[in-house]
């Protein structure tokens, strides 16, 4: 049988603010063989980095939907983590309104989206310095990125995207997803408490459930093993409920 014959259940994923495709390029190994696993390239960034930044999450949605509205149908689900988590769900919407709902949505590090962000008072984002400042804080970018004045060429104006993608994004009332919403978070992450995790219940009518991880923000980093086998095992739980039940 062909691997592709395997496949009931399709991964979309999307990064983290200033991040690109391959920062999953170890989670395909963790994820059961039924998973067809499709982390997402957004513009700007990754083998699209000639292509123009997106500065709103509008243009982000329309983007993805063009990338993966011509795949061959499978039941799908959205994973994002920090800034690919609030795309994640505003797909999960939009895809519902058009009566192809995901059959998950898995939001790490990342606050609920009708809580009010840090990120909406970003400040000034064309100071240079102003702005890998409030990097640093989020501690998620090596320090070797931001000693290395070729790659700062590169890296910035895609942050400085991000960034306002996150301190524009106004969330618009919608119906709870019909599928169930299962959040992560990190322990000691300063803009995502566990308080402001649960609140993803809210968005859902489906099951909803949440992991914490020792960490900040980019608990990833330090929980990569533990995190992405919790993932999986969650995968197997909705391939065996919502796509074989």
């Amino acid at each position: 049988m062909k691997d592709s014959q395997l496949k009931q259940l399709r991964l979309f994923a999307f990064p983290y603010a200033g991040g690109s495709a391959n920062i999953y390029h170890d989670l395909k190994s963790y994820l059961p063989v039924e998973v067809d696993f499709c982390p997402v390239e957004l513009p700007g960034r990754g083998r699209r980095l000639t292509e123009p930044l997106c500065e709103d999450m509008a243009c982000l949605v329309e983007d993805v939907c063009r990338q993966i509205k011509g795949q061959p149908d499978l039941p799908f689900a959205f994973f994002g983590y920090s800034m690919g988590a609030l795309l994640a769900y505003e797909l999960a919407v939009r895809f519902q309104k058009e009566g192809k709902p995901p059959v998950a949505l898995y939001a790490a590090a990342c606050r609920a989206p009708h809580l009010p962000r840090r990120e909406q008072n970003p400040g000034d984002l064309s100071d240079d310095e102003a702005l890998i400042k409030k990097l640093r804080e989020l501690n998620g970018t090596p320090e070797e990125v931001w000693q290395n004045p070729e790659l700062l060429e590169i890296v910035l104006p895609i942050l400085r995207a991000d960034f306002s993608v996150v301190s524009r994004y106004v969330h618009k009332p919608a119906a709870p997803l019909s599928c169930p919403v299962i959040a992560f978070g990190g322990e000691r992450d300063p803009d995502v408490s566990e308080e402001a995790l649960l609140e993803w219940e809210r968005h859902s009518n489906g099951s909803f459930r949440h992991y914490i991880y020792p960490g900040d923000h980019f608990f990833i980093h330090g929980n990569k093993d533990d995190f992405f086998k919790t993932l999986s095992r969650e995968l197997n739980r909705v391939i065996k409920e919502k796509v074989n039940g």
